[in-house]
């Protein structure tokens, strides 16, 4: 039996998550979604930037989940000028832990929801990695799945 490509390891976590620009336009809705899959360890975490345009308001929700005993995943998101969309202007943002059923390798999500003007914008996921967690192990694979919905 051919296992499931879905469960291979990725190269990178640049791999894994879009790399793309994500524009929304007046035709519709944009939803970018990748199930469960294994990202190789960055020896310092990682910070990973997905730019967005939008050329109208657009309501942005955006979740990452992890597995939070081998991880620490954190969102914001930054306007071209490099400010940072700040806490009054978010909608909600939360963690939620035990998620799924307990053999699951994904039990954490973090979400991020707002209201975003007309412009340009950047999703910034980081991986805050526990190191050296796993004593004499060279690489380690870390879950993830993600969600963008515009």
């Amino acid at each position: 039996t051919e296992p499931n490509p879905a469960l291979r390891p990725v190269d990178s976590y640049s791999v894994f998550f879009p790399r793309d620009p994500i524009a929304l336009t007046p035709q519709g809705k944009v939803q970018l979604k990748r199930g469960l899959g294994f990202v190789p360890e960055s020896p310092d975490g990682f910070l990973h930037q997905i730019p967005v345009t939008a050329s109208e308001d657009v309501w942005l929700d955006v979740e990452v989940g992890y597995n939070f005993l081998l991880s620490h995943v954190e969102m914001d998101i930054v306007r071209a000028d490099g400010n940072r969309v700040g806490p009054a202007e978010v909608v909600a943002r939360s963690e939620q832990v035990f998620i799924n059923e307990r053999l699951n390798p994904i039990n954490t999500r973090q979400m991020l929801r707002t209201y975003l003007s007309a412009g340009t914008y950047t999703i910034r996921v980081a991986d805050d990695l526990w190191r050296d967690m796993f004593e004499g192990q060279t690489v380690r694979y870390l879950p993830f799945n993600y969600e963008v919905t515009m």
